[in-house]
This record gives C-alpha cells, sequence and structure tokens, in this order.
C-alpha cells in the first residue's frame, strides 16, 4: 500500500523569491512528486474531499481545516516527471508574504506539518535617478549611461536602450548593467540630434524608464 506523503518538489516563483513594488496577488505554481488531485468521496449523503493540495497564512498541522484549495492536473507533467498544482495568492503589498503548503494523495497521505513559502517584498520603487548624456556631446563615440537605485535589491538591474520606444522588443541590453551602475557605447555617430529610450527592470521585475535627448557635435579646431 502507498504509505508515503506527496511532497512539493518546487515552487514557480521559487522560494524566498522578490515580488514586485505594490503586486496585490501572483500566480503560484507548485510540482508535486505525486499525484494529489482532489476527488470526492460520497458515502450516506456526505460527500467529502480526498487528496488535494492547499495552502494558509497559518502554519497548521490539520490539513482538512485549510480553507484554500489549489487547482490540479490529474496527469503527470512527462517533462519534469511531477503533477502540477497552481493557485492565486492574495499578498499584502510592499511586506513579505508567508504562506504554508500541504498535499495529500488519494491514500490520505499527508506530509506532517506544512512546507512554509516565502515572497520577498520590494520596499521601493526601482528609479533610473541619473541618465545621460544631455546637450552637446562630441563625436564619434557617445557612451550612453544610467543609475538605478531602490527596486528589489538596492537597485540592481538590467538595462536596455533603443531609438524606437520603451521597451521596445527590439532593445539592445546595455554593455555593462546587471548592478546599479550601467553604461554603453554608441559608436561612430553622425553628427545631429538622438533621442533615446533607456528602460531598466530588476529580479522582481520592477521598472523604469527615460527618454535621452542629446546633440552630436564635432569639437571645434584651432589652427595656429
Amino acid at each position: 500500500p502507498d504509505t508515503q506523503p506527496p511532497i512539493i518538489a518546487q515552487f514557480d516563483p521559487l522560494q524566498n523569491s522578490p515580488i514586485k513594488y505594490n503586486l496585490e496577488k501572483i500566480k503560484v505554481n507548485i510540482y508535486v512528486d505525486e499525484n494529489s488531485w482532489l476527488i470526492k468521496e460520497e458515502s450516506l449523503d456526505l460527500t467529502r474531499s480526498i487528496g488535494g493540495c492547499k495552502y494558509s497564512t497559518i502554519e497548521t498541522d490539520n490539513f482538512d481545516s485549510m480553507t484554500n484549495i489549489m487547482s490540479c492536473v490529474k496527469n503527470k507533467i512527462k517533462d519534469i516527471d511531477r503533477y502540477l498544482c497552481t493557485t492565486e495568492l492574495q499578498l499584502k503589498p510592499n511586506q513579505d508574504n508567508k504562506f504554508y503548503f500541504a498535499c495529500k494523495d488519494v491514500a490520505k497521505n499527508t506530509y506532517p506539518g506544512n512546507q512554509p513559502y516565502t515572497l520577498r517584498s520590494t520596499q521601493q520603487p526601482l528609479k533610473i535617478s541619473q541618465s545621460g548624456p544631455n546637450g552637446n556631446v562630441f563625436t564619434p563615440d557617445v557612451t550612453l549611461t544610467a543609475t538605478t537605485e531602490g527596486g528589489s535589491d538596492n537597485g540592481k538591474a538590467k538595462c536596455y536602450y533603443s531609438s524606437q520606444n520603451a521597451f521596445s522588443s527590439q532593445g539592445l541590453i546595455f554593455r555593462k548593467t546587471d548592478l546599479n551602475q550601467h553604461s554603453t557605447i554608441l559608436p561612430s555617430l553622425r553628427q545631429g540630434e538622438y533621442k533615446y529610450y533607456i528602460w531598466c527592470r530588476d529580479a522582481a521585475g520592477n521598472e523604469d524608464n527615460k527618454e535621452i535627448n542629446f546633440k552630436a557635435t564635432t569639437p571645434d579646431l584651432f589652427i595656429r
């Protein structure tokens, strides 16, 4: 007989992942090592659930008292050899959110206690505090720069740029990025006026963008 409780092998987003500033809800998937599909048992006009995965904001050893039921698939996902359950969690914005998950299989085995799951908060939005260049800039090579602060990891982010629009699918990543100081070289620009859009995104998905305007020119030549 089956005596092994189902175990949650993985969360998505991962345990302790950062979440966006002001986020109020998020979809969460769990991957379970055995079938925890919810079925109904009926007898003597009594219907009760067998199996399934649930979660709570309060730690409890009583699986049946947990009221938040996840939606689980009946068949295993072949590529990862796991069963998928999913739900949408309601969050308290801008603070850490902790939940407790548990699953029961159709043989009524359940893991003792709960598996805790924490999502880390973002205390302030991601912000591009400085960006450039601006005004007249000497050619031929021009350097785009950006400084980021706040967000999920003290300004750590990846930045991109485009001459089309912000968040363009054709955007290019800065050559030096992934911290809070970002720069990339625009080589061999001709003289003229330019407009570039830059945007930055951190690990939690917080974003900010800026528009940069400058004029590429050549230095005056002094002939003696």
